[in-house]
């Protein structure tokens, strides 16, 4: 009878541990946060080639100069689908912090490293890892020879298309470079005869308002009235000896009617 109920007992025993392991409590976030979408900027660029390597810098500004590990992680050559740029793009592990970023140029030569036959070394004259383009001496490392060797014939394959393209374009410049000539030719030729007939325009509508100014008739009725005006005045009070006892008033008459007089004058 004891050894039945010890084994009643250890039965229990077992099946309370086993609900306390298999326990999840599940509790509702106070603040839900919805999912972001983060662009990468590698969606519009085609993936050329991938592969897990150890990135190297040598860093010069130290005393003395030394090599110093930039990030484990995946190397990547990317196409741009519409420029049809190549750049070489390397993320570190986990963190995905960029470790290498710059355009791939005909100008690029890989070299191997000393006493390593899977490692190679570069320069990158404008690597954007720092979010700064800066000057970079480069070195990579695969894990076998094979790795390197993919890695080196791809590099001279986008080297290749690169040095392509940049011939492409230089037949093409001075085609582009003559049209746009000729149109800048014509837009200054266009901008010289609006300027010409903008100071005809000027110099006619001058010579009109200065005549109509120096010979008013009908167009300036008020003025033709006041200068009337002004002449019978002048004549009334000079003939009979009325003039005003303010200076200032004299002054004005005496100033008005002379002007009356040679806006009458012929031009």
């Amino acid at each position: 009878m004891a050894d039945e109920r010890e084994a009643g007992d250890h039965d229990t025993t077992t099946e309370s541990v086993n609900e306390d392991t298999n326990h999840d409590p599940h509790f509702e976030p106070i603040v839900s946060l919805p999912e972001q979408e983060v662009k990468t900027l590698e969606e519009d660029e085609e993936e050329l080639f991938r592969m897990r390597a150890k990135l190297f810098r040598y860093a010069s500004e130290n005393d003395p100069p030394e090599w110093k590990e930039r990030g484990t992680g995946d190397v990547k050559l990317l196409k741009h689908k519409e420029r049809g740029t190549i750049r070489l793009l390397m993320r570190r592990d986990k963190t995905l912090k960029i470790c290498a970023n710059h355009y791939l140029t005909p100008s690029m030569e890989l070299r191997p490293n000393v006493g390593s036959d899977r490692a190679w070394v570069w320069n990158a004259p404008a690597d954007f890892a720092d979010e700064e383009p800066k000057p970079e001496l480069l070195a990579i490392r695969f894990l076998n020879k094979e790795n390197a060797q993919k890695f080196k014939a791809k590099f001279e394959e986008c080297k290749g298309k690169m040095k392509l393209n940049e011939d492409d374009d230089d037949e093409e410049n001075p085609d582009k470079v003559a049209e746009k000539l000729e149109e800048l030719s014509v837009k200054e030729d266009k901008k010289e005869s609006t300027k010409e007939e903008e100071c005809e325009k000027k110099e006619v509508t001058s010579e009109k308002n200065c005549r109509e100014l120096s010979n008013p008739g009908p167009r300036f009725p008020f003025l033709f009235l006041q200068q009337t005006v002004m002449n019978w005045v002048w004549a009334r009070m000079s003939s009979s000896r009325l003039l005003p006892c303010d200076p200032k008033l004299v002054m004005k008459i005496q100033y008005l009617h002379r002007m009356s007089f040679l806006s009458h004058q012929p031009p």
